[in-house]
């Protein structure tokens, strides 16, 4: 733009530009989103950053042929951390499993009403519609989804109580992952339980991680637990106990503070429902985290 004025060679060029990546994708990649299907944006995986931070909540509003209009909501004094050409990573959930794609960022504006972007249900937290602005990225997926497994998973900061116990390596790998029972509403007597010591008579003890993925999560401890242990786990998220079996990944003292340990766990054992529950907690807290920062900008 100069002067006020488009520059039409300059836009000539970007659509000739855009045609062109989507005529280089000969077959149109299945993304099975449904109208209004919540979604999560981040950065594109990268063996230095295997598991990105998700930056955005979003919501998918329309296809035409490969292209892919996404309803994304950003805090008015937050800057727009993509541009036209980024590629990112775009995550959602079918039939209870986490999949995920890369796609190109073609255009970015901002929403108007024929759009449909709505956003109360994902926003319920918010009280004032002043406080962000709603973005449309249109979008071409470069990759097909993909289904997550194990540690393939986006991870955020969280911070969950864990109680934990040694557990015999032989009998760990015995035990199948539906063995593992999700004890639905019994958090609330593991806390109670807890407060007067009797996991601790019981052998457990506590830990509260840093940040938390449906692969695994990273902690600090006082306890040096080294690489290579299983421990049996009792995940406490909201009225939900989720038992798994976690395998430390490394554990490693702080450069300054020898008596506390950098910790990194593996979830070896866990049951799909368990795993379920888990990321659309993750889910969940992520939306919600937004809202606050959003609303704390009005």
């Amino acid at each position: 733009m100069s002067n006020g004025h488009i520059d039409i060679d300059t836009e000539i060029n970007k659509i000739s530009e855009i045609n062109k990546i989507i005529n280089e994708i000969n077959e149109e990649i299945n993304i099975n989103l449904l109208k209004d299907q919540v979604f999560m944006m981040g950065d594109k995986p990268s063996r230095t950053t295997p598991e990105p931070m998700i930056k955005y909540t979003g919501k998918f509003l329309v296809r035409k042929n490969n292209l892919l209009k996404l309803g994304v909501c950003v805090g008015r004094k937050r800057k727009l951390e993509y541009e036209e050409e980024d590629v990112v990573d775009i995550s959602y959930i079918e039939s209870k499993s986490l999949y995920s794609f890369n796609a190109r960022i073609l255009k970015i504006r901002k929403a108007v009403a024929s759009d449909k972007f709505k956003i109360d249900e994902m926003m319920a937290e918010l009280g004032d519609a002043d406080g962000y602005i709603r973005y449309v990225f249109e979008v071409i997926p470069m990759t097909a989804p993909e289904k997550h497994q194990r540690r393939e998973f986006f991870r955020m900061s969280l911070g969950i109580d864990i109680y934990y116990k040694i557990a015999e390596a032989d009998k760990a790998g015995q035990i199948a992952d539906n063995d593992l029972k999700f004890e639905n509403g019994k958090a609330e007597v593991m806390k109670k339980n807890a407060e007067n010591g009797f996991l601790e008579k019981d052998g457990y003890a506590r830990l509260t991680t840093m940040d938390m993925s449906a692969g695994g999560f990273k902690c600090k401890s006082e306890t040096k637990i080294e690489a290579g242990t299983y421990l049996d786990c009792l995940i406490i998220v909201e009225d939900d106990v989720l038992p798994a079996i976690v395998q430390i990944l490394s554990s490693n003292a702080y450069e300054d503070d020898s008596d506390l340990y950098d910790i990194r766990a593996l979830f070896y054992k866990i049951s799909d429902p368990s795993r379920d529950r888990l990321l659309k907690y993750i889910f969940y807290k992520q939306r919600q985290i937004q809202s606050e920062f959003l609303r704390d900008n009005l």
